[in-house]
């Protein structure tokens, strides 16, 4: 049987132990003359529109709810409504909080701001618009959020009768540190910004649907992309499931900068899983597998603002164990099911425990209710080898390692089911990183040296990506890293 596009890419960016990640796999599928890392080609940060076009600059602060950071973390969507009007208050919110600059301190090579949503090596390379109808305000048409500005940009014509955020990849800025695996990154980065929309949506008693079916070419034209270095990625609907349409005319084009180099194996990868009509996932939108879960005891009263700005990345823990609650709350709201047209893609945790009280060292795995302990003793220098031999793994409390199984997932969605799986890693992690920040405890999600991680993920699953959780030391509380 050919190998799927899916599987194809997915071995060749595999990570392997005594190759270091800057140098390519050999293989004529992938770029051998390419330079990570060049300073003369670093990408464009952002987006850039003609001055001409429309802005709209957006409120800096709104009321935040009072307590329901983690409740809107835990909560189902069964209790939850489809949106209707919308103010340009609550938009400016969501937009902020979800992809926004958070705050912009002087980094080693200049302004390196810092947003809402964690992105590996602080790459960022989401783009979000905005389809807006009936948000009092806000004239009815289609945004690009200009994060550095904190405005909108009008680019034309609505192109659905509700209120959607909509999300595209430039491979580029992930491309320039990580080569072809960037591709991966384009949907990690996407989870974490929609796992951050979503809990403010239900902070307000909205649903945010994922929906990830839709014809890529005519999502592109619809907010002016250019498909060879701006990808469509997901759509988030505000308001239920709307019906998209194309515009009465083009919309505005922007500027990305320097793009100059090309990866055939990302495009190949991207093209096969192509669709050219708007339809439904075979899944649908989940209406049944919703359950609130709940939230422990000794986690504070926080509003979901405070929850967001409390979000850091923890390079540095304090050797402190945890308690069992800190493990299984955070795990359960990061499986929780997507409110999306995607695949079920499988997905199981494999947790390395070094500290957490009531639990014997040793790795386990949690695919069902009771954890099973696979192997036992003390296993920080495998779990550290598990994730590039990045110090986090070994000197947190605990490794959350997930896995899923892409053959089913290929074989129940086709190509476009490699999307759901990735985007399905970068939400997972991300809401497993704002339970941890709401138990007041730190983490750090990493990638994973694929070769090594697969040693202990079940049989079938490949490993998609990590979180090291623990005690944060005094200075990682004072810093912030994605």
């Amino acid at each position: 049987m050919p190998e799927s596009a899916a599987h194809r890419f997915q071995r060749l960016t595999c990570y392997s132990p005594g190759r270091s990640w800057l140098v390519p796999i050999e293989d004529a599928e992938i770029r051998q003359d390419f330079l990570p890392l060049d300073p003369s080609c670093e990408p464009a940060r952002h987006k850039v529109y003609p001055e001409d076009l429309g802005r709209v600059p957006l409120p800096g602060r709104r009321r935040a709810d009072e307590s329901l950071g983690a409740q809107a973390l835990s909560a189902g969507a069964q209790a939850l409504a489809d949106g209707d009007v919308f103010d340009l208050a609550e938009i400016a919110w969501l937009l902020r909080w979800s992809a926004g600059i958070r705050r912009s301190p002087m980094g080693r090579s200049g302004d390196q701001e810092l947003r809402a949503a964690a992105s590996a090596g602080n790459r960022h390379p989401i783009e979000v618009y905005l389809n807006a109808h009936r948000v009092t305000g806000l004239a009815d048409g289609l945004w690009h959020y200009d994060p550095v500005a904190h405005e909108l940009v009008s680019l034309g014509p609505p192109a659905a009768d509700g209120v959607a955020v909509i999300l595209t990849g430039v491979p580029w800025r992930t491309q320039w540190r990580y080569a072809e695996r960037g591709y991966r990154h384009l949907w990690w980065d996407a989870g974490s910004v929609i796992a951050q929309l979503a809990v403010l949506a239900r902070a307000s008693g909205r649903r945010a649907r994922i929906r990830l079916d839709f014809p890529d070419a005519d999502l592109a034209d619809m907010v002016g992309a250019d498909e060879r270095a701006e990808l469509p990625l997901a759509i988030v609907e505000l308001t239920g499931q709307i019906g998209w349409h194309r515009p009465e005319r083009a919309a505005a084009t922007g500027d990305l900068g320097l793009v100059p180099w090309y990866f055939s194996l990302v495009r190949k990868t991207h093209e096969a899983a192509q669709l050219d009509s708007w339809t439904l996932g075979s899944a649908g939108y989940p209406r049944t597998a919703f359950r609130d879960i709940k939230v422990p005891a000794q986690v504070p009263a926080l509003s979901t603002e405070e929850l967001l700005r409390s979000r850091l990345t923890t390079r540095t823990f304090a050797p402190k164990a945890l308690p069992a609650d800190a493990l299984t709350w955070p795990i359960e709201v990061a499986v929780s099911p997507p409110d999306w047209d995607g695949a079920d893609v499988g997905a199981t945790v494999t947790v390395f425990v070094h500290a957490v009280r009531g639990l014997a060292a040793g790795c386990y795995d949690l695919s069902s209710v009771t954890p099973k302990l696979d192997h036992p003793g003390d296993l920080r220098s495998d779990a550290q080898a598990a994730c590039m031999n990045q110090a986090p793994a070994r000197d947190c409390a605990y490794l959350a390692l997930l896995a899923a199984d892409l053959d089913a997932v290929v074989a129940s969605r086709g190509e476009r089911g490699y999307r759901d799986l990735q985007l399905y890693a970068g939400l997972a992690v991300s809401r497993c990183q704002l339970a941890v920040t709401a138990l007041g405890l730190g983490s750090c999600p990493l990638t994973v040296c694929d070769e090594v991680a697969a040693r202990f993920t079940p049989p079938g699953k490949v490993p998609l990506l990590a979180i090291a959780v623990g005690a944060p030391t005094r200075q990682t509380n004072q810093e912030r890293r994605d």
